[in-house]
């Protein structure tokens, strides 16, 4: 009698199991973020479904802040070479500007001369690559010595490297190569805004003299803005 009330008990438990196994399955998931509920399970938890309604809800916080902008969109423009002031357009903070336009011109005598190198330069790598050609055709048939070739291949890389070194420095200038090779020699350096946005300052003026690496402007894109707010947790 003991042993088949002891079976009877074991034949309950494992239906209970097999109960709540079937009702857990019945709520599994069956897609991310989503949740199958059998009609026994909705009814446990006193649930409820409705169709979809639109409503409009409010509510308002006050709070302080401000409008920022990336740090990458704000650019310092400084003299890349010391000189007189001129030719300044914006005199006053809050100017629209677009990229590639001109902020100011600089004049020194050192601009001239960088220029001038530069034409010396381009004459002498011509001249000694000529002679390079034609000595290295005369090396070929034997009609002069080695050492003598090699004072002028010399010659001919010493001049290329100092060209290189003269474009290096017009590049940095922003002077134009193609102009120099024209006859056109100037007298300025122009800077130049490197982006479209706001001039937010403005430390020289016309006259002004400007050393090397002196801030000049500073320059904010705005065109990706956005908002800081200081909200306290004791207000939401």
């Amino acid at each position: 009698m003991k042993i088949t009330n002891w079976i009877i008990i074991i034949i309950l438990f494992t239906s209970c199991n097999s109960v709540n196994n079937s009702n857990e399955n019945q709520g599994k998931l069956i897609e991310e973020n989503s949740v199958e509920l059998s009609a026994d399970q909705l009814k446990e938890i006193n649930g409820k479904t409705e169709n979809t309604q639109f409503a409009d809800y409010s509510a308002s916080i006050k709070c302080t802040g401000k409008i920022g902008f990336p740090n990458s969109f704000e650019h310092s423009i400084h003299s890349p070479i010391e000189g007189i002031i001129s030719d300044l357009p914006y005199k006053v903070e809050g100017n629209s500007v677009k990229k590639g336009e001109e902020l100011c011109r600089i004049k020194n005598l050192e601009i001239i001369k960088i220029q001038r190198d530069y034409a010396e330069n381009y004459s002498n790598l011509k001249k000694s690559e000529a002679e390079f050609v034609r000595l290295q055709s005369l090396l070929k048939e034997n009609s002069i010595s080695k050492k003598e070739f090699d004072m002028a291949e010399a010659e001919f890389m010493k001049n290329k490297a100092y060209l290189l070194a003269s474009e290096k420095s017009l590049e940095f200038l922003g002077i134009s190569i193609q102009k120099i090779k024209n006859g056109i020699i100037e007298d300025y350096i122009s800077i130049k805004s490197p982006s479209d946005g706001i001039i937010t300052e403005i430390n020289i003026n016309s006259g002004f003299y400007a050393n090397n690496n002196t801030l000049l402007f500073k320059i904010q894109n705005r065109t990706h803005p956005h908002l800081e707010l200081e909200i306290f947790s004791k207000d939401i």
